[in-house]
């Protein structure tokens, strides 16, 4: 019997897997709907404009849409009527032009040019892909202002990147209760200019609606930010009850790269801070063991006493990695000839499925080899 994957099934592995991740992990190449990211988009489209659909008829298997075009943000596209031509997925092939009620709808409209006709570049691909994916909703038709929704975009003079952010900015922060794929669209910015998501990540940084500050910063943990470390540190316990706040969770352990030694101190910080929000002590521990060098074991050596097992475990790991493959220098290599550290004892105290050694048990003896060797290797 085959199987029938519906949008409900979607909508539900979306919420269960998280959309991000899916994403991400380029998973969604499976999915009869697949999103398309704004900024891929952004490069791929010869034309972005903000339209209002007036009308649209059937032509065959192509759908002529009228265009009212308010404001063209890359391309030449003149204000006015245009017709372009939406090529509907294969769920909608067999039915009429677009549903009436999408009539004067605005939206940001991604346009290919191809043997002088526009055709619409939809934000997903798929079977299911739905009408509303064709153009990415506005909370209204007045032209975008860059420099009134992101301060640090330079107005008249914006670029067209500057610009579709500005309006990915302003839509997000209209939706009364942003999903998950309208999280990514402003979680997900590192492919953007950097100074330029480093200004999107100021002004959610900077609201008033506490899902979005969550939203910020962990776009900004995401680039890399420190200081983003430094403000979770202060605001961790006022942002958790937040529906968004797995968000940073998220971005802390998959995808923030620190920036070499610098982002001890931070980091150490973070966890000396104790907390107890859950899976923060965790989310540290994974970001420092990214940094291989001994001048990280200080802070894992503060994570041996988080009252989460997991972040323990993690210190742990760390501490058995160090003892086996730390040169003399300190510096921790991935693999390689057995270390001056190592010893048969430390081999004993490392966790694993087999192990018959409590959680308790490993953090006790890894505590102890710290206070026994932190003198020795520099540390007061």
């Amino acid at each position: 019997m085959p199987v029938v994957i519906t949008m409900g099934c979607i909508r539900q592995i979306v919420r269960l897997a998280g959309a991000a991740a899916i994403l991400q992990s380029g998973l969604w190449a499976q999915f009869p709907h697949a999103p398309v990211r704004i900024h891929d988009l952004t490069q791929e489209a010869d034309a972005i404009v903000v339209g209002t659909m007036q009308a649209s008829s059937r032509q065959g298997s192509i759908i002529n849409t009228q265009l009212q075009v308010l404001q063209t943000l890359k391309g030449q596209l003149p204000l006015g009527i245009v017709v372009v031509d939406v090529i509907p997925s294969r769920t909608l092939a067999d039915s009429g032009a677009m549903p009436a009620n999408m009539a004067g709808r605005t939206g940001l409209w991604f346009l290919r040019e191809s043997t002088g006709e526009w055709q619409v570049l939809a934000r997903a691909k798929g079977d299911f892909v739905r009408w509303e994916d064709y153009s990415l909703p506005l909370p209204n038709a007045t032209p975008i202002s860059p420099s009134s929704v992101v301060p640090g975009f330079a107005g008249a003079n914006a670029s067209a990147d500057q610009l579709v952010l500005a309006a990915m900015v302003e839509r997000y922060e209209s939706l009364p209760h942003p999903g998950a794929l309208d999280d990514l669209d402003v979680v997900d910015l590192g492919m953007w200019k950097r100074a330029d998501a480093l200004a999107v990540v100021d002004v959610l940084r900077g609201s008033p609606k506490k899902d979005i500050q969550a939203i910020g910063l962990a776009a900004a943990i995401r680039l890399g930010v420190d200081d983003a470390l430094t403000a979770l540190a202060g605001e961790a316990t006022f942002l958790q009850d937040s529906s968004k706040f797995f968000e940073i969770i998220y971005a802390l352990n998959n995808f923030y790269m620190p920036n070499g030694e610098a982002s001890i101190a931070p980091l150490q910080a973070l966890i000396a801070a104790r907390l107890n929000v859950p899976g923060l002590d965790l989310a540290a521990g994974t970001a420092l063991q990214r940094i291989r060098t001994k001048n990280v074991l200080p802070a894992m050596a503060l994570l041996l006493d988080s009252t989460d097992p997991q972040a323990e475990l993690r210190a742990v790991s760390f501490f058995v990695r160090f003892t086996v493959f730390a040169q003399a220098d300190g510096s921790i290599p991935d693999s390689g000839p057995i270390g001056p550290f190592w010893t048969r004892e430390t081999q004993t105290y490392q966790p694993g499925r087999n192990s018959p050694l409590k959680t308790a048990d490993l953090v006790s003896f890894w505590k102890s080899w710290w206070l026994s060797h932190k003198a020795q290797l520099g540390f007061e």
